[in-house]
């Protein structure tokens, strides 16, 4: 009840505090072993712990997660498709692509966290095995062990040793896992596949790390959506893109509905904009994509304006 009245109060905006009450209860209220399963997007099944305050949101009448990618990723998803979902955590956006993508083997959920990933094992096998989870953590090579931090009360915020710092007075877990490539995950996984890829990255702080072994991939018709617009967070992998790629960066614009063009002079203003959603989308000039972003919406004046 406190939570629900908590996601009614803040709603007007933006659900800013409703993050804190959910941490709170998931501490002291609500029991660490149990939990309830909701149904997402159409008709995944989704387990949510309620001592998990991350996911516990999605109890919230109202919350909405990531809502830029539940609209758009379904219209990227159309055709010959295939979804690398790398930093899946419980499998979210996996479900979304699974009911999508007719062939369990092309929606590929990557997770480095032993504990989160024996959960997207759970949710891969109550909704059919609609999608391959596969445990390891991306980086510029494969066939490397590499050192996994997951802080205690975060496990969505988990990273590679080295890929950003932690707070010395936060309790954290250490576990050494095999790193992948994203061209390797598609040279066992993919083999035969022609079509087009989506590449989401929730990998924090590993992205550079990550599109460095892309080298292949990046050839081929393939979007990126990653996330460089949070609070802790610098400009890092869209100059990464200008400088080593053909690729555009879009913005989204959760106000118009539209996705927007965005140059190296626009991307640090980014930041301050209300209505811009953490997730940019890189795509190859002119290519397959960029026409489904167009198709989708491209709004032609400044559409992230508070």
């Amino acid at each position: 009840m406190v939570l629900q009245a908590t996601s009614i109060l803040t709603s007007p905006l933006g659900h800013r505090g409703l993050g804190r009450t959910a941490k709170f209860l998931s501490r002291w209220i609500f029991p660490s072993d149990d939990s309830v399963e909701v149904i997402v997007h159409s008709r995944s099944h989704f387990v949510v712990a309620l001592s998990d305050p991350y996911w516990v949101l999605l109890l919230c009448p109202g919350y909405k997660y990531e809502p830029e990618l539940a609209a758009t990723l379904p219209h990227f998803f159309a055709g010959e498709v295939a979804f690398l979902d790398c930093g899946a955590n419980h499998g979210y956006w996996s479900l979304l692509a699974a009911e999508h993508i007719a062939s369990p083997m092309r929606v590929l959920a990557v997770e480095a966290s032993t504990t989160t990933h024996s959960i997207l094992c759970k949710h891969a096998v109550s909704n059919n095995g609609g999608f391959n989870p596969l445990h390891a953590a991306l980086s510029d090579q494969a066939g490397t062990r590499l050192s996994f931090i997951t802080v205690k009360d975060n496990h969505a915020g988990a990273f590679v040793l080295g890929a950003k710092k932690l707070a010395h007075n936060r309790p954290a877990s250490r576990e050494e896992v095999d790193s992948v490539t994203l061209d390797s995950l598609v040279n066992r996984h993919l083999p035969e596949f022609s079509g087009s890829v989506v590449v989401k990255l929730d990998v924090e702080g590993n992205e550079i790390a990550a599109m460095q072994g892309a080298v292949h991939l990046l050839e081929r018709d393939v979007l990126i959506i990653f996330e460089e617009l949070g609070a802790d967070q610098g400009v890092r992998v869209w100059p990464w893109f200008l400088e080593h790629t053909d690729y555009d960066v879009y913005s989204f614009d959760t106000a118009s509905s539209k996705f927007r063009l965005e140059s190296a002079s626009t991307l640090p203003e980014l930041k301050r904009q209300s209505s811009c959603t953490p997730n940019l989308f890189a795509c190859r000039h002119g290519g397959h994509f960029a026409q489904k972003i167009a198709d989708y919406g491209l709004g032609g004046d400044r559409a992230c304006e508070g």
